[in-house]
């Protein structure tokens, strides 16, 4: 079960990056405080996939 969570994890950040480099806008906070945006993307991937809240 470890192994497809980290490869699940390893696709959804991969996936995220690219998403965010694409993007205009931008997915976190301005300012810079707290995670970047694809680790925001990633984390959300994650939740949904666990069906988390």
């Amino acid at each position: 079960m470890s192994k497809l969570l980290f490869r699940f994890v390893k696709q959804a950040a991969s996936l995220a990056q690219k998403r965010c480099a694409a993007s205009p806008t931008a997915v976190s906070d301005p300012t810079g405080h707290g995670f970047p945006g694809w680790k925001h993307v990633t984390l959300h991937f994650l939740r949904v996939h666990m069906d988390a809240t």
